[in-house]
């Protein structure tokens, strides 16, 4: 094993030990305050994951087709097959929240582990060029972990009860789901094919407290739902680069830096499986007293997650120019969850299109011509509730970084701006950075030859 493949090793122990306590932070089962507030989070499984690099956010979030030699496409697994160099990437988000409703205005933040991902190709380029050996084929491998969703909430409605008493409910949610994949992928000449396997795992603790304002002593009601999900869960994804041809000085036809891809992603609807805890509970403050009414533990359900299907296509021009668009649709109207029956969720679209722009990535003398340069846009439909928007626009950079031997690492920097809107309600306007690293090695699997 190489210096590099240890240094990579380490990092990635040591950013999975980073996600033990973040993902520990989910599976609490008090509900002192969630971390963060995002009401909407209420809703289905919570806020969902991008589950896209900081290269891709930075274009609109769009990845049906885009494919680099250096880095990893976590969207369309067809795209591993058209890397040449083992992959580390990781990020880290934080997200600012402006909530705007009939109250007023407040301003929460959040911030977590975006991915982590290792990809590589079985068999190391630099193999064929030392043998003096081409093959149009290629495989490559990945292992990523991702949150799938999140939850965090805290919201209070009052209501009368007449001629009664007036309460509050209070409503508080936390937790999450994570992604853990494995994928594959395989290409001939410039058709690739890739699956991804997702192992889906965590835990969403739900909490709904009716506070009485006006009874003397009450009792007050607890509701307490715990529920832990798992599943296996699988994505497809096909990729086909055109290469342009230009005509040399003997007549003959080479191709050229420009190419163009289409790209296309999906999987069917899938099942999960559930286990939940539900306790219903009187708890007297002034007593202190608790009356257990309800305590229900490892009841078993299932639930149905949607099909869905994007499809997308990019020109670019190697090392100078990308741009390209994306359309995609969610069938969120099959989304079933027997720890929620009564739960509905609406078909969702989206549309997402950007450019990236490199001044000259030979530049000698000036380091930010090599700089990549990306802007994006982005609208879809939240399958939450029926006809709420999220539309919103990024900007985004990659930096190289030049290691030993001249190989290239990258940098990756994301700002997404954006709004959700309901027709009416509660307005979130919100503010997301990513920032990335990605370290490449060339020295994985490489066959050395002693005499």
């Amino acid at each position: 094993m190489s210096n590099m493949q240890r240094s990579l090793f380490v990092v990635w122990l040591g950013m999975c030990a980073l996600a033990a306590p973040l993902r520990a932070q989910f599976s609490t089962p008090g509900f002192d305050f969630p971390s963060f507030n995002s009401p909407y989070s209420r809703l289905g499984l919570g806020d969902l994951a991008t589950r896209q690099n900081a290269a891709t956010l930075g274009m609109g979030r769009m990845a049906a087709a885009w494919q680099d030699p250096l880095q990893a496409n976590l969207t369309n697994p067809a795209a591993m097959a058209f890397l040449r160099t083992a992959s580390f990437e990781g990020a880290l988000f934080a997200k600012y929240a402006s909530l705007e409703g009939p109250e007023g205005t407040d301003g929460v933040w959040n911030g977590n582990l975006a991915y982590l991902s290792l990809a590589f190709p079985l068999v190391n380029p630099l193999n064929r060029v030392l043998e003096n050996r081409q093959t149009p084929f290629n495989w490559a491998m990945n292992v990523s972990l991702a949150p799938w969703s999140t939850v965090g909430y805290i919201v209070t409605a009052q209501s009368e009860i007449p001629p009664m008493d007036t309460v509050n409910n209070h409503f508080l949610g936390s937790g999450g789901v994570y992604a853990l994949t494995w994928g594959n992928a395989w290409r001939y000449k410039n058709l690739a094919a890739g699956v991804h396997l997702n192992w889906l795992f965590g835990k969403i603790a739900s909490n709904r407290q009716v506070e009485f304002l006006t009874t003397e002593s009450p009792y007050h009601d607890v509701f307490v739902d715990d529920t832990a999900y798992r599943g296996l869960i699988w994505k497809a994804g096909l990729q086909y680069r055109y290469d342009f041809k230009e005509k040399q000085a003997d007549g003959t036809l080479k191709p050229s830096d420009a190419s163009i891809v289409f790209g296309l992603y999906g999987q069917s609807a899938q099942p999960f499986r559930t286990d939940s805890e539900v306790r219903r509970l009187g708890v007297n403050n002034s007593l202190p007293d608790v009356d257990t009414v309800l305590n229900v533990v490892n009841q078993s359900g299932s639930g149905t997650l949607p099909a869905s299907f994007g499809v997308g296509m990019m020109y670019q021009v190697a090392n100078k120019l990308r741009v390209g668009a994306e359309y995609g649709i969610e069938r969120w109207s099959q989304y079933r969850n027997d720890a929620r029956p009564d739960e509905r969720l609406y078909d969702t679209w989206w549309l997402s299109a950007g450019m990236e722009v490199t001044p000259d990535h030979q530049s000698y003398n000036n380091y930010f011509a090599r700089a990549r340069y990306r802007l994006g846009f982005f609208h879809r439909l939240d399958p939450r509730l029926e006809n709420m928007k999220e539309t919103g626009i990024t900007l985004g950079a990659g930096f190289p970084v030049i290691k030993p031997r001249q190989e290239v690492s990258w940098i990756n920097v994301a700002l997404e701006l954006g709004r959700t809107a309901p027709p009416e309600g509660l307005r979130e306007t919100w503010m997301r950075l990513t920032l990335g690293f990605t370290l490449n090695d060339n020295s994985w699997f490489f066959k050395r030859k002693f005499n």
